[in-house]
């Protein structure tokens, strides 16, 4: 079997054929990927529908304060690949969903002087040589984003149950409330 082996990476609905090399004896390269998939929760006056019709977007549970808002869950995933011949000559890759909102534009990154991968948490002005150091600061932002995102999700579900909870308590039709 040869060295080469082929990856078939799918960011954002093109796909492309990608040779890696295993790290055997003569291989000249190396890629680090991840896709994380996750949900969103963002209020609008109507859904911001994914216009590659990739992701789905579906309505939330309405808010017993504020029934005239709408809130809306997103299907989304960020991907990373960074490829490369040694640790000085590589290239880095993010692709993020953003047709809801969810990303600042690659000009606001580039007037701040904001790593777009991380999502802004770090300078430009301070880069990360080693590849896959950068590799796991990135992963470590988007996972920290990635729980963020669910935490608004699961406090808002628990915000909105909460009501129904309370109220099927007082009527006695659930043996037992916690």
């Amino acid at each position: 079997m040869s060295s080469l082996e082929f990856q078939w990476y799918d960011p954002c609905c093109c796909t492309f054929l990608l040779p890696v090399l295993n790290g055997r004896k003569n291989s000249f390269g190396f890629a680090l990927e991840f896709h994380l998939p996750y949900y969103a929760l963002r209020r609008s006056p109507a859904p911001q529908e994914d216009a590659r019709g990739l992701r789905r977007c579906g309505s939330f549970i309405p808010s017993r304060e504020n029934p005239n808002a709408f809130d809306y869950i997103y299907e989304a995933q960020v991907s990373i690949l960074i490829t490369g011949v040694d640790e000085w000559f590589r290239t880095a890759d993010c692709c993020t969903d953003i047709h809801f909102g969810s990303e600042e534009t690659v000009l606001y990154y580039y007037e701040y002087d904001l790593d777009a991968p991380t999502g802004g948490e770090k300078s430009t002005n301070y880069p990360i040589w080693n590849p896959r150091e950068y590799f796991l600061l990135v992963l470590s932002c988007r996972v920290r984003q990635i729980t963020k995102e669910w935490s608004n999700i699961m406090d808002a579900l628990e915000d909105r149950l909460q009501y129904h909870v309370k109220h099927i308590c007082k009527s006695g039709t659930l043996d037992h409330c916690w």
